[in-house]
């Protein structure tokens, strides 16, 4: 990604932001607050963005600095870019966040909610695993070669990262 398109960039970030919160209120069960389907949907729509790019200028900083730490040559642009590579599998979460929505609406974010089958589960997990290996593979590649890194030493840099995508960035 010499030149990418600020648009295809930004894109990605507002995506990955509103997957983060659509998580993230799912997680936590805000429906079993009574929470309208309509406010959560706004609420991710208007944090997504600004989550996403909080996540994409402060991650961005903090690979510079331990990449530096480790002796890295990538630039702070590149590895923001580098996380734009990570979060293009998020398009694939946000289409069965969108199956899901009309599939089962609130029941989304009701920890009690006992609607939706297993089936669901069974079939939305496996997808979801393979997108995080996916993710994590980009990430592991793209910081090989930003940082002109062994892939060992990539491996330990996204390694960092993992604390930040158990909270939800």
């Amino acid at each position: 990604m010499d030149n990418p398109n600020p648009k295809f960039i930004y894109s990605i970030i507002t995506i990955y932001g509103v997957v983060i919160v659509l998580n993230h209120l799912s997680h936590i069960g805000i429906g079993d607050d009574d929470m309208s389907l309509t406010f959560i949907l706004l609420t991710a729509v208007f944090l997504g963005p600004i989550i996403g790019f909080i996540w994409y200028y402060l991650l961005g900083a903090l690979f510079k600095w331990v990449g530096s730490l480790l002796g890295e040559k990538g630039s702070y642009r590149d590895l923001r870019l580098t996380l734009v590579c990570y979060a293009i599998p998020s398009v694939v979460l946000l289409g069965l966040w969108i199956i899901s929505l009309i599939l089962f609406g609130i029941d989304n974010f009701n920890k009690s909610s006992v609607e939706i089958p297993i089936i669901f589960f069974l079939i939305v997990g496996p997808i979801t695993l393979l997108i995080i290996i996916w993710s994590i593979v980009i990430l592991v590649n793209c910081f090989s070669e930003t940082h002109k890194f062994s892939k060992k030493k990539a491996l330990l840099l996204s390694l960092i990262y993992l604390p930040f995508y158990w909270i939800g960035l």
